[in-house]
């Protein structure tokens, strides 16, 4: 009794009807309106019933539906209702609608942007060229502020010379280049009791300063002490006429520190928010020990900033905008060669810069695009993308897989931030256990087998029979062998039956016009723009030569040990403004 078996993929009456109604939707062809109301309602009612499962993939009715969503909200352009896109859009309005129908979208539309992005890829598989890169061009294209974490140096070069050809204001903050703006960390608070500010401070600069903090490792009491310590530093510092790091750091390496602040305590010199932040240092400041591992915990944290590589373009006059408001567009960037010195600074003004804009509900989106953002630590990360999206934050957040994730930022932490995210790509992320992951969540879809058999003898004939199957809807082995610039994509508005954030698989075609647009960015700030932002630096920040370093933490040392912290009773610690004048610029850093 021979029989064969097939495996049918499951189509619904919109697919098989699609062909057929081609023809109908020609330009030159009479019945092109009716043919577009025929399709819609075969994609309305087709559809077989479903026996095992419910994953699906989407098909021509859920890219219409993103479409129509996307085309609204950036004519409305309100600032929590965000459209980005991957490649600029060939037509608009109800040719865009019509094309899509035809299974052509003029784009890949990203609607409800203010959800949150992750694009997940590893190295080399178009996680930057194919989705970070055109949603960061698309963003400037519409006049949005925005911002730009760059751990390579690469989006630098892709995006700064086209946002000047769009009209905005462009400013680097990259500690260590010389073409970056100045800002001045103490800038961002508001006064000299502005405490939440300077906590916001203190918790990134230490949470980045230490390799492993952020899974925990270092002891729980000296960090929390070691972020008090810092508020209050902070704190003191913008009381004085010296509001920089240098005092800062003048203030933290001030000898029997814990016993000054104790006596300024005991006499009411400390302002009240500064003295309960002075607390943690100020309860054991008779326990040596203790309080040494205290301002140990917070002098590493500052002393490998006290260079004049990095003291240019953190003390003196902020250059950087601290308000987005506009065609503004800033860039934080990276140097490789002090990653580890530069990271905590880079963070820190950032998170800064995020709070500072999007406490409060903003008249206009903000995007912020951070390609390799686990190379950060940021804690309220979470709290933005849950929180500020309603405020007109955008956020795209680029990583390699799961692993590199979670090593960052823990199992519990990662696991939220990829739920905070509702739009996702998915590149190959080179990784068995992201694509499982991925692979799981996005479920199973049904096939159909069907046999037939033929009889012979007496009842001869042929019957068929059907059983049906559950597969992955993408398998793991599919998501590693994805090549460059191939990913599956989830975005909720890409809907239809009752249901939303149905995945499809694409490969991301970037339009030629795009291509061209990078590489003449990439030209011009090489030959024009790199060397204009220089002489902008060169005429905005502070030379910190040798002598002038040491003159000027001389002279903030004197004002700490004589008006601002000075010691009450005898002790028998040494000169410190001697031991100053003794020590050469090298050694001030390691000091």
């Amino acid at each position: 009794m021979p029989s064969q078996a097939t495996t049918v993929q499951p189509r619904s009456l919109s697919q098989d009807a699609l062909s057929g109604l081609a023809p109908l939707l020609r330009w030159d062809s009479g019945g092109l309106l009716l043919g577009c109301l025929v399709l819609a309602l075969l994609m309305a009612i087709g559809g077989r019933k479903k026996h095992l499962v419910f994953g699906r993939k989407a098909g021509v009715w859920e890219k219409l539906s993103a479409t129509r969503r996307a085309e609204q909200q950036m004519r409305k352009r309100q600032h929590n209702r965000v459209t980005l896109y991957v490649g600029t859009p060939r037509n608009r309005g109800l040719t865009a609608q019509l094309t899509t129908l035809m299974g052509q979208p003029p784009t890949l539309y990203v609607p409800n942007a203010n959800e949150g992005i992750t694009v997940c890829g590893g190295p080399g598989k178009g996680k930057s060229y194919a989705s970070i890169d055109p949603l960061i061009r698309s963003s400037l294209d519409q006049g949005f502020p925005t911002m730009i974490y760059d751990y390579k140096g690469e989006q630098l070069r892709r995006h700064v010379a086209y946002a000047v050809s769009k009209g905005y204001e462009v400013a680097v903050f990259a500690p260590g280049f010389d073409y970056s703006s100045v800002c001045n960390p103490l800038d961002f608070l508001e006064d000299e009791a502005d405490s939440t500010m300077a906590k916001q401070f203190a918790i990134t600069m230490n949470r980045n300063s230490k390799a492993g903090e952020a899974s925990g490792k270092q002891d729980e009491y000296f960090k929390q002490a070691g972020d008090l310590l810092v508020q209050a530093v902070l704190m003191l510092a913008k009381g004085t006429p010296y509001q920089d790091l240098t005092m800062v750091w003048a203030i933290l390496s001030c000898p029997d520190l814990a016993r000054r602040m104790l006596d300024a305590q005991a006499h009411g010199e400390l302002d009240v928010w500064a003295s309960i932040s002075a607390t943690a240092l100020t309860s054991v400041a008779h326990a040596e020990q203790t309080g040494g591992g205290i301002i140990s915990t917070a002098v590493a944290t500052f002393a490998p900033l006290i260079d004049k590589k990095f003291l240019t373009c953190l003390c003196g006059k902020t250059t950087l905008p601290i308000d987005l408001v506009g065609k503004r567009l800033v860039v934080f960037q990276l140097d490789q060669r002090t990653r580890d010195v530069v990271a905590p600074i880079v963070a820190t003004i950032l998170n800064l810069l995020v709070v500072r804009n999007l406490s409060e509900r903003r008249k206009e989106p903000l995007v912020l695009a951070m390609d390799e953002f686990p190379t950060l630590y940021l804690q309220a990360i979470v709290q933005w993308a849950n929180e500020y999206r309603e405020n007109g934050l955008a956020l795209i957040l680029g990583y390699q897989n799961y692993a590199q994730l979670e090593n960052k930022y823990g199992k519990e932490m990662t696991q939220s931030i990829l739920a905070a995210c509702a739009t996702q790509f998915i590149f190959n992320p080179q990784h068995e256990e992201s694509a499982q992951r991925y692979s799981k969540y996005f479920g199973e879809e049904e096939v159909i087998i069907r046999a037939r058999s033929r009889n012979h003898g007496k009842s001869s004939g042929t019957s068929q029979s059907e059983q049906y199957h559950k597969r992955p809807l993408f398998d793991a082995r599919f998501l590693l062998t994805l090549p460059r610039g191939k990913c599956v994509f989830v975005n909720p508005a890409y809907q239809g039956s009752g249901e939303a954030a149905i995945p499809f698989c694409l490969e991301v075609k970037i339009p030629q016009f795009d291509d061209a647009a990078q590489q003449w960015s990439e030209e011009k700030w090489d030959t024009k723009v790199r060397r204009r932002l220089v002489d902008r630096a060169i005429r905005t920040q502070t030379n910190w030569t040798p002598d002038a370093m040491k003159s000027q933490l001389k002279e903030r040392f004197e004002f700490v040990d004589q008006i601002l912290l000075p010691m009450l009773e005898s002790s028998s610690s040494i000169d410190s403004v001697e031991k100053y004048e003794s020590t050469t610029f090298e050694e001030l850093a390691n000091w």
